[in-house]
């Protein structure tokens, strides 16, 4: 999808936020009985106005996290993730801003920004389990699955929690999350059906959190 994009108003710009930072905010969420869309940025090409693994949240209840108010590509995706909690159906969008538009709010060459939405239902314990577990102290990896499975999980040094279409999750996928634990960073890694590495039937999209403090 291409985008024309606004000039931005300094006033209003919003602090990119990952999920570690919002977690809290989202757990009240489903503690309210409130179900919501969680957008992801997964991917970016250029100098884009997000960065990777920013979130930003619409909720049933009207309220929102993370939109700035007269942002183009912002208000694009709110129209994705209102789609999104009404159909409950995963979706992955590419949003893109050639380079004459960037140019007007000062960003050189084109820029583009792959975008996952997922619905998390109102009072879901598998994902309250999964915020919780990233809002510790310890060193976690968030999983999202974006293509084949659906849903998210944190890893841990000695846990695992939630849930990505698999009974459990397989050990391959495991040992590359744990692999991240002492960075900060981002992956998109494929595997197979089982979740065997070489295939290429998932996607799963892979950001570490570092210990706190």
């Amino acid at each position: 999808m291409t985008v024309e994009p606004l000039a931005p108003d300094r006033d209003v710009l919003v602090r990119d936020q990952d999920i570690r930072e919002v977690a809290l905010e989202l757990r009240l969420l489903l503690h309210r009985g409130v179900s919501f869309a969680l957008a992801t940025v997964v991917g970016v090409q250029g100098i884009a106005l997000r960065r990777v693994g920013a979130v930003l949240v619409a909720a049933e209840s009207g309220e929102s996290i993370g939109f700035r108010r007269d942002g183009c590509l912002d208000r694009a995706v709110h129209e994705l993730a209102v789609q999104v909690l009404s159909s409950g159906a995963d979706q992955v969008q590419r949003y893109e801003i050639d380079a004459e538009a960037a140019s007007y709010v000062g960003l050189s060459g084109q820029v583009g920004l792959d975008v996952h939405v997922m619905r998390v239902m109102a009072g879901d314990p598998g994902f309250d389990d999964v915020l919780r577990y990233l809002d510790s102290p310890v060193a976690t990896v968030m999983l999202i699955g974006t293509r084949g499975v659906s849903g998210c999980a944190a890893v841990g040094p000695d846990r695992v929690v939630g849930r990505l279409g698999w009974a459990e999750l397989p050990w391959p996928v495991v040992e590359d999350a744990r692999c991240m634990l002492k960075g900060h960073g981002h992956a998109r890694r494929c595997y197979g059906s089982d979740g065997e590495r070489g295939g290429n039937d998932v996607e799963l999209w892979m950001q570490s959190h570092p210990a706190a403090g």
